[in-house]
């Protein structure tokens, strides 16, 4: 309200103000008419004012007026007068609308304040029912509530001890150890630093007795319109599940250990043919780890074939609900194929559901081959003394490596012993025959004279008889022909003599030491004793060292290790001309050299040499690629085992497929033979 009265010459202006006090001051002032006129002078309070209090629900509001400019002449009194009543009333009018609203507000307020209150009171119990400790944090890290699980899990008795307060420095200060723990690594801290959750099962917590337990907790940011607050952290005390853990761990590793130690192979596998785990052995045998088996399938460890009658295996024995016993050939990528001997069971869970297989294999391949050489063996040994049947069926069950060379070597020693006597038998009358065929050769050189005379003889001066024998005889025929079958028969005898003189020294019983031999000497008793081995295969050419000095050496033994290869060779050139070359013969190669310290021997042959994918087995025990009969496999190990573990010598080979094959053979020449 602004009230004017004027003429030309002045004007004067009424200013209204309501204040909530009785004095006015700009913090009681609730209204002020000079801000929504035109005046803006400031009051003068020397000039005439009226103030009027005004009371309504038992509070006090006072108007009041006064002038500001010009002077007030008395009429304008009634004026201010009238004008307050209606103020008056629009202000009671405006105060009581007022009041109402304050009432209907405060209300309100009191029935959300009761509402929070058994909000909060919900909640409280809530939060104080759950095993789980739960606790919250601002942006600083410091408490802003807990529950009572957090309280008995960190050993606090009221939420004052935590309120406030650093919850890294108070419960999550150090590492298990005890080393400080950087705030900065804090999972915790990370939930409103970079608003995502976090979840960790590693950790430890401290009480406020400074002890420790194993901890599991989740921390998730706590945001309000859109903006991160902080984070809300659930824990809760896991040493009964370490321990537990740490049982489960044991044993574990008891079954793994027993597991590893068992040197079949054995598989664990659900029944999609996924692997769910191995032993050690079976890992080895794979050639992978543990880690990388698991989870992988038959297809993802083997060829397509394979796997598809290991799986066609699985699945028989699951819809038989029963063990499966089967062999199985797995091939190498080198070619190699082991016979795998396989045990496969059901595998149940604790309800007695089926989940899966287990597994048994073992390597059986050695055991296959040397059952096929006791059963050749034993078929030959039957054909030559029944009296031995019970005998060698017990030695085959126990055959191993060293057994089989031991009963080669004593087979060997029998022949030799044989053969020598044998040989010194035919000797003595050898002796007779060929001393008797010498003097038919030295008399009939004789008698030829006197035939040749004879038939020079005129035909009148011989007597009747004389010359009836000479026409009913062919002499000319045999004066040519006698002398030629003296000859042959001559040469055959010292061919008998060289064969018998050949086996004896080949037959010489050995001594239990070292002698220093003549290697060219033993290599030619060798060839000429085996020449029915290969002389209807190949022809034989020898290349000796004529300068090779004496060698200490085991003859026989190394006798019986050159024996070997040519019988090989000549084999293998059979085999490879009746492919390629019918009806030809091939060459066998020896010759010898010394190599500094060392004497060399070598064996060549242009058969069809080795296969490069078998070239590592070939000294093997029991591996042979000869025909079922033709073969054990044990000549080129008992070879390798007289020249490297007898003689500390060397055997090599260097062979080219289609073209051949050669034996090196390397003895150390010794001070022995500088004496």
């Amino acid at each position: 309200g602004i009230l004017r009265r004027g003429d030309n010459k002045r004007e004067s202006q009424i200013r209204l103000q309501i204040f909530d006090d009785k004095q006015l001051s700009p913090d009681s002032l609730l209204y002020d008419s000079d801000q929504m006129g035109e005046a803006t002078a400031k009051v003068d309070t020397s000039q005439l004012a009226l103030q009027i209090p005004l009371t309504f629900h038992q509070h006090t509001w006072h108007l009041r007026f006064a002038q500001t400019t010009g002077h007030v002449e008395y009429g304008q009194v009634y004026g201010i007068l009238v004008v307050g009543a209606i103020a008056s009333l629009l202000l009671f009018g405006f105060v009581l609308s007022l009041l109402n609203t304050q009432f209907r507000a405060q209300q309100l307020a009191g029935q959300l304040t009761v509402g929070l209150r058994e909000s909060k009171e919900t909640l409280g119990l809530i939060l104080n029912s759950t095993a789980e400790g739960i606790y919250g944090i601002d942006k600083s890290g410091c408490c802003t509530f807990c529950n009572q699980a957090c309280l008995d899990l960190l050993g606090y008795v009221s939420q004052e001890e935590l309120l406030g307060k650093n919850m890294h420095d108070l419960i999550h200060h150090s590492l298990p150890d005890g080393s400080p723990f950087p705030v900065h690594n804090c999972c915790i801290f990370k939930a409103f630093r970079q608003e995502e959750g976090t979840h960790v099962d590693d950790e430890v917590l401290w009480r406020k007795d400074r002890s420790s337990f194993p901890a599991e907790y989740w921390s998730y940011p706590q945001n309000n319109d859109g903006e991160c607050i902080g984070a809300v952290v659930t824990f809760f005390d896991i040493t009964a599940r370490k321990i537990a853990e740490e049982g489960n761990e044991r044993k574990s590793a008891v079954i793994t250990s027993l597991l590893d130690s068992i040197p079949d192979l054995i598989f664990f596998k659900d029944l999609q043919g996924i692997y769910l785990g191995c032993n050690s052995p079976c890992a080895e045998f794979f050639g992978r780890s543990k880690d990388e088996i698991v989870g992988k399938t038959d297809y993802d460890l083997f060829g397509q074939e394979l796997a598809d009658f290991f799986r066609e295996q699985d699945n028989l024995m699951i819809k038989g609900s029963g063990p499966r016993h089967n062999e199985e050939w797995i091939t190498y990528p080198d070619g190699r194929k082991i016979l795998v001997d396989t045990l496969k069971a059901p595998y149940h869970d604790l309800e007695g559901k089926l989940i899966g297989l287990l597994g048994i294999a073992r390597d059986v391949t050695r055991e296959k081959e040397a059952q096929q050489i006791v059963n050749d063996n034993a078929a030959k040994i039957q054909t030559m003394n029944l009296s031995l049947e019970k005998r060698v069926e017990d030695i085959v069950t126990e055959l191993r490596q060293k057994d089989q060379q031991l009963m080669q070597a004593q087979k060997l020693e029998a022949i030799g012993q044989l053969a020598a006597g044998i040989a010194h038998e035919i000797n003595t009358p050898m002796q007779y025959v060929q001393n008797n065929v010498t003097f038919f050769a030295q008399a009939f050189d004789t008698l030829k004279n006197l035939l040749d005379e004879v038939g020079k003889t005129e035909r009148s001066l011989l007597t009747a008889e004389t010359t009836a024998l000479l026409e009913t005889i062919d002499l000319d025929f045999l004066l040519q022909e006698i002398p030629e079958s003296i000859k042959e028969t001559h040469d055959g005898i010292n061919r008998v003599v060289e064969i018998v003189s050949a086996m004896k020294e080949f037959s010489h019983p050995g001594s239990n030491d070292k002698v220093s031999a003549d290697l060219n000497r033993a290599l030619s008793s060798t060839i000429t004793v085996c020449r029915n081995e290969w002389k209807y295969a190949a022809e034989m050419i020898t290349d000796f060292d004529p300068d090779l000095p004496l060698v200490p050496c085991f003859p026989n033994q190394l006798n019986q290790v050159v024996l070997n290869l040519i019988i090989n060779a000549a084999q293998a050139i059979e085999d490879h001309n009746i492919a390629e070359a019918p009806g030809t013969l091939g060459r066998i190669t020896i010759a010898t050299h010394q190599d500094g310290d060392w004497v060399e021997i070598s064996v060549r042959d242009n058969g069809g040499g080795i296969p490069e994918e078998i070239q590592h087995r070939i000294f093997d025990p029991f591996f042979t690629t000869k025909k079922v009969g033709k073969g054990t496999g044990q000549g080129l190990a008992i070879a390798h085992d007289i020249v490297v573990n007898l003689h500390g010598g060397q055997i090599d080979l260097r062979t080219q497929p289609g073209h051949g094959t050669t034996f090196f053979i390397r003895l150390p020449i010794t001070p022995l033979r500088q004496g």
